[in-house]
């Protein structure tokens, strides 16, 4: 049977094609069914291609263990064979296409990893000294944040030392310039592991970007003989000039947090932006304004269509004779290439800048600009070049927000006031309207993305954009592409301070929106597959256009309401075994106090959808301590967090659950579960939950598997040193009775 030829029943139509007024007005079978309803799809085909390409890419992201290369290779080949031989009817070629789209993006992602693959630091060194080159310099809070291509490593050969290291400086002595080869003592550290199981995975981030240590240098940084720097370097030190150039213009004519904000719009450096700012802007929803994406890339490259083109149209002998629009598109892919270099080249600002790219190549050909299957290619593109920005946030959203407002823009409604209304009525009414149309689309689409990878939810977010949008719509970035332009004959002031007028503007919204009562909603943490229903209803409303597309409704609904039920750990314990985290009754979170692990403890609380601050939370509450070990009670067992050994003999005869950043020598078989140094070396962070058929232990090794950006650790055994103590005449286990002097009513959950 030819592809489109589904034997479905219609109006007057016989199974061999002759009229009949008697035949049936329903298939004969689902699969005929949906045949029919996919050969009416054929020309969204396309749009699932992405889907099905990140799906094979997951599935290689998420493996326990790495794949061989030839297994990559023997999947490709086996759905390459059954797509050559089930291509007869829309549902075989269908069903072998995805199996092609997914074994290629599983490939595609070991490719990449092969390609990127380079020596990671396995052990902590206190005290290195390197030469290398500096790749990259910024501005990160109060130091800077310095990207090293390393050129010799001490203690490593030339093979076996990382190719990238990423140090912070606190040093007040500035900085030679990017591209410099220089000599610096480090304290280097392997790539940060999740803070928690399942947490972000900061050691691939790195891994993928060639990142090997990180750390922080300290002395004096020594600039070596000049030697010239690989090709990439060079590049990138052109372009840091540049860069430091306009910075330098921004400052002489802003000032303060507006400068700072301004140089961030323009060249992507947010370094300088205060953490309330950063706040305000993230809690009313306006902070993708200050991260170059997709929306600062189609805003310049957009002023710039618009104005070259009006600029060609008041000329009556071009626009009559030649392709003025075409020329316009030309122009302001020139302008958004400029723009790209002089942002940083961030891993957002390419993404954004391929889209807005495939976009203007569609204009120049005659083609519509903003279609899906334009913002499909893009998808598949930038998969194809870095399969990881798949697992990004910022891919995630933008794509989600984008694919939204174009499934929205292109329904057959009209969004708008009346035809009817005076020009003086419409055009502000049909601003606003089109603000707050694009606002709810965007926010309907990114909200659950941003809850699931942020744990929050800015609850005003529309009204924010709907407010502050028109001021940098219109004015900020339209004046920031002016400034630019406008730097090379020092007119840049005028536009720079109507741009200081809109960022004002802007902050005193954020301001204002971010004070409103309930503001930012915490979120716990939820699980993958909620959030795999929802996008995966999502696509199916977005990509098809026929009316069984309202059954993505569904997936949406049961991942919303799958979403609250998440089990949420009893216990969490840090890399270290330093710092500890229980539920309490309330069901709050209560931590020991220490000075230590304050990232940690920030990560877990946004995990459990807790707004407190790590201060606030590691005061004690429901612990009894001495200087040897803290005791607690959970769920009626005995929770012990020893320090020193003198409390192990007492507490593993007692406790339920033995945690210790000591190793424990000792026999000690009364505690269900024991955690110490070892297993914290091993396998790093812990969670545990304490449930009706027993205690649950989790670790942030058993959830990343064995990967080629996984450090692995073997366990330390050591020999016992001293005879095991005799066992108490308590119960196993641990039990509350045990115990008599914890006052149940303080402690933790029950």
């Amino acid at each position: 049977m030819p592809i489109g030829a589904a034997t479905y029943g219609g109006p007057g139509q016989r199974h061999d094609g002759r009229a009949d007024q008697a035949a049936p007005r329903f298939p004969l079978s689902w699969i005929e069914w949906l045949e029919a309803r996919l050969d009416e799809e054929r020309g969204r085909w396309f749009l699932w291609l992405p889907v099905l390409y990140g799906a094979g890419i997951a599935a290689y992201l998420t493996a326990p263990k790495e794949p061989p290369l030839l297994l990559c290779l023997a999947l490709l080949l086996i759905a390459g064979t059954l797509r050559h031989f089930l291509r007869l009817t829309a549902l075989r070629l269908i069903a072998s296409t995805m199996l092609v789209m997914v074994a290629l993006g599983f490939l595609t992602a070991k490719s990449r990893a092969i390609l990127v693959d380079a020596p990671v630091l396995t052990r902590n060194i206190g005290n290195a000294t390197l030469t290398a080159w500096i790749e990259e310099i910024e501005r990160h809070k109060k130091a800077y944040r310095v990207t090293l291509r390393l050129r010799t490593l001490d203690g490593f050969d030339k093979g076996g030392q990382p190719r990238r290291v990423r140090v912070r400086y606190h040093g007040k002595a500035p900085l030679p310039p990017t591209g410099t080869l220089v000599r610096v003592k480090v304290s280097l550290r392997p790539p940060p592991e999740p803070a928690m199981p399942g947490g972000f995975d900061f050691a691939r981030h790195h891994w993928f970007q060639g990142l090997g240590a990180t750390g922080f240098a300290f002395g004096k940084v020594e600039m070596l003989a000049p030697e010239s720097p690989p090709w990439d370097i060079r590049l990138a030190s052109m372009v840091a000039r540049l860069r430091q150039g306009i910075a330098a213009r921004i400052a002489a004519v802003l000032s303060g947090e507006n400068a700072a904000i301004a140089q961030a719009l323009i060249m992507g450096e947010r370094g300088g932006i205060a953490e309330a700012t950063q706040k305000a802007l993230t809690d009313s929803g306006l902070a993708h304004v200050i991260s170059i994406s997709g929306f600062h890339m189609a805003l310049t490259a957009g002023s710039a269509f618009w104005l070259i083109r009006a600029l060609l149209a008041a000329i009556p002998a071009l626009a009559l004779a030649f392709p003025i629009k075409i020329w316009a598109a030309a122009a302001a892919l020139i302008v958004a290439s400029g723009y790209l270099m002089i942002s940083g080249s961030g891993v957002t600002a390419v993404r954004s800048y391929i889209m807005v790219a495939i976009m203007f190549a569609a204009i120049i050909l005659n083609r519509p600009a903003l279609s899906l299957r334009n913002l499909a290619l893009a998808a598949l593109l930038i998969l194809a070049v870095t399969p990881e920005s798949l697992v990004d946030p910022g891919f995630q959203m933008s794509f989600a927000a984008t694919a939204a407002l174009i499934a929205v823009y292109q329904t057959p409604e009209r969004w708008g006031p009346p035809r009817s209304w005076p020009w003086v009525f419409a055009m502000p009414a049909g601003l606003l309207i089109g603000v707050a149309v694009t606002s709810l689309a965007a926010s309907l689409a990114v909200d659950q993305i941003a809850a699931y990878h942020f744990h929050r939810i800015a609850t005003y977010s529309v009204l924010g954009n709907m407010l502050a949008m028109p001021a940098i719509s219109v004015v900020v970035m339209p004046m920031a592409l002016v400034a630019l332009l406008a730097m090379p004959f020092g007119w840049e002031a005028g536009p720079l301070l109507a741009m200081d007028w809109g960022i004002s503007a802007m902050l005193t919204v954020a301001a204002f929106v971010a004070g409103l009562p309930g503001a930012v909603i915490p979120v716990p943490a939820f699980a993958f597959v909620a959030l795999l229903l929802i996008v995966f209803g999502g696509l199916w409303l977005l990509l098809w256009s026929g009316a069984w597309r309202l059954w993505g409704l569904l997936p949406v609904a049961a991942g919303l309401a799958a979403a609250p039920f998440a089990a949420r750990p009893d216990i969490w314990i840090d890399r270290d075994g330093q710092v500890i985290a229980v539920r309490m009754q309330d069901g709050s979170l209560s931590a020991l106090k220490t000075r230590k692990g304050e990232f940690s403890l920030r990560a877990w609380l946004e995990a459990d959808g807790d707004a407190r601050t790590p201060r606030d939370t590691a005061k004690g509450n429901g612990f009894q301590c001495d200087e040897h070990s803290c005791l607690t009670l959970l769920r009626g067992k005995i929770i012990s967090h020893v320090v020193h050994p003198a409390a192990l003999a007492d507490d593993c005869r007692r406790a339920a659950v033995l945690i210790s950043p000591l190793p424990i020598l000792q026999t000690c078989p009364n505690p269900a579960v024991i955690v110490d140094a070892r297993d914290l070396w091993e396998k790093g962070a812990h969670t545990i939950s304490i449930e009706a058929d027993g205690i649950q232990v989790q670790s942030v090794a058993d959830r990343r598997g064995t990967r080629p950006w996984v450090v692995a650790r073997h366990r330390r055994e050591m020999i016992t040193p001293v005879a095991p103590e005799p066992p108490g005449t308590g119960k196993p286990g641990g039990e509350a009775e045990d115990f008599p002097s914890l006052d149940a009513a303080s402690g933790p959950a029950q």
